[in-house]
């Protein structure tokens, strides 16, 4: 049987063959010397011979290069050209983890974008080059490999220019897939849907000098930002009512801040009165519930309100909460029995269950002090200046 030439040998034939024109008489022994020597130096690189491995070398190379050189840089060009496809197809599973852009959330999205497009426009795209110098960017990626591959370049400027948001094209809309381009209503910071809520803070009945129901009030319509409130607080009993109601208008400031401006209107005993309010209103650190109201009125009468208070989880349904309430007037009025400075300050505790997130019964204690002129005129009719009371009641909203 006659013995098939290796490898090496059959191409050291073929490249003698393809510059039998420079070999010519007595430097046909050299030029066969140099292609069996230029073999094994280019096949060191080369993966096994395959259909595609044994493409011939350009066409355009002078007559006068070496034949060793020229058949080493076809061996070199194909390997490169394999071996980067290889590296290609093997980063397209792992670059998000393990490329240069991994560190880049942004460019990963657009990333995973281009394969959602570029399936849906019949462009197969490209993943970024992973053995690109690292820091450098899918456009500068594309022109390197231009240069050795123009085919795959060119998919890869394609694949960019379907899914990248370039000079001139309008970005993506806003609370929207950015691989579908869907958008999701309502998933905007904030919701400017309108919205009600009515929260009845305090309804109790309350056991002291005599006995008295009492309220606490407020409901609300709007949105995060902007909302119309309308708050009440007072007293009542077998002689009469003595309370306020105020509708203020409230406008975010920052995410645990709101300021107020409205009006306030005081009924009850003695002659109505009318306020202008402004204030703050909010959540302090330690998730203290703080309201700041300052008003005037006519004839330079102000006041000024305060009122904190905080919920202490005893445990998930269990809700201690100690509350301290101030008013101030900066002028006496004889007609409601106000004296100027400090009027009152109560301070309270209230125990609560919460059998519903919405209704909870509570039981507690407060403190009710009189000062100044106020406390005269409370004991010339029968009161207390320092009341203690008992208080037994619900709270609810809805």
């Amino acid at each position: 049987m006659k013995r098939q030439p290796s490898l090496r040998n059959r191409q050291a034939q073929r490249d003698a063959q393809r510059y039998r024109p420079v070999a010519n008489g007595w430097l046909s022994p050299i030029v066969a010397l140099l292609c069996m020597l230029g073999a094994p130096l280019s096949d060191a690189n080369a993966k096994p011979a395959t259909p595609a491995n044994n493409s011939a070398v350009p066409a355009e190379m002078s007559a006068g290069d070496s034949p060793s050189r020229s058949t080493s840089a076809a061996h070199v060009h194909r390997d490169n050209a394999q071996s980067r496809g290889a590296r290609i197809d093997e980063a397209r599973g792992d670059h998000q983890n393990h490329g240069p852009h991994a560190m880049h959330p942004t460019r990963m999205s657009h990333a995973s974008g281009a394969e959602h497009h570029g399936a849906a426009s019949g462009v197969v795209p490209t993943a970024p080059i992973t053995d690109i110098a690292q820091g450098q960017s899918d456009e500068d990626a594309a022109s390197t490999v231009g240069a050795a591959d123009p085919q795959r370049a060119g998919d890869m400027r394609a694949a960019l220019a379907a899914n990248r948001i370039l000079p001139g094209n309008a970005p993506p809309a806003a609370f929207a897939d950015p691989s579908t381009g869907v958008e999701f209503p309502g998933a905007d910071m904030h919701d400017m849907s309108p919205r009600s809520r009515f929260l009845a803070d305090r309804l109790e009945y309350v056991q002291g000098r005599r006995p008295e129901g009492a309220w606490d009030v407020e409901a609300y319509i709007g949105g995060d930002l902007d909302r119309l409130v309308l708050r009440s607080e007072g007293e009542a009993n077998r002689d009469g009512s003595d309370g306020r109601i105020e509708l203020l208008y409230s406008r975010a400031i920052s995410a645990f801040w709101n300021t107020e401006l409205g009006v306030r209107h005081d009924f009850g005993s003695g002659p109505n009165r009318q306020w202008l309010a402004v204030g703050v209103a909010g959540t302090a650190p330690y998730w203290i519930e703080t309201q700041l109201t300052a008003y005037a009125g006519p004839a330079g009468r102000t006041a000024l309100h305060a009122m904190v208070e905080h919920d202490a989880r005893l445990t998930q349904r269990l809700i201690l909460t100690p509350r301290l309430e101030a008013m101030a007037y900066g002028r006496a009025d004889p007609a409601r029995e106000r004296g100027a400075g400090l009027s009152d300050l109560s301070a309270a505790v209230r125990l609560r269950y919460d059998i519903d997130k919405r209704f909870a019964p509570y039981i507690g204690f407060e403190m009710v002090s009189r000062f100044g002129q106020t406390a005269r005129w409370a004991r010339q009719a029968g009161e207390r200046a320092i009341d203690p009371r008992l208080v037994v009641g619900v709270r609810f909203w809805f």
